[in-house]
């Protein structure tokens, strides 16, 4: 079992790889330094619930699975996911990352429905590509 406090020393002693490694060690230390009883998530700037972020970064997942698509269209996206759901969900669901056969699409939705559940409708699946809420 890993040591929790060794693993985020570890994380934020060695230099970040990418700038999204950057923003969170940069966040968790602001936190750590402020000393308040603030919750992490607002330390970097996440807004709302865990689950109310959580739909937000599937939502995410999910407009990059659309433009791995030849055909951008919520429709398109809605059917990629249809068969993502039925073919590869179930075997792919206790990995730690997507298959390295998986197609970038596959590897978007495989990230998005860790998140949340994915959406039923196609206007689900419309309103995320627009920008507004799944």
């Amino acid at each position: 079992m890993i040591d929790p406090l060794a693993a985020v020393l570890d994380l934020l002693t060695r230099p970040a790889a990418s700038p999204a490694e950057q923003f969170f060690s940069d966040g968790f230390i602001k936190w750590l330094r402020d000393g308040d009883e603030r919750p992490l998530q607002s330390a970097l700037r996440l807004r709302g619930t865990p689950r109310r972020n959580a739909v937000a970064l599937r939502d995410v997942a999910l407009i990059r699975a659309s433009a791995a698509l030849p055909d951008q269209r919520a429709c398109t996206l809605h059917l990629a996911a249809l068969a993502y759901l039925e073919r590869k969900a179930a075997a792919w669901q206790h990995l730690a990352e997507a298959p390295s056969h998986a197609t970038e699409a596959e590897r978007h939705l495989w990230q998005a429905a860790r998140l949340a559940d994915l959406p039923e409708s196609h206007d689900q699946f419309s309103r995320i590509l627009a920008g507004r809420r799944g």
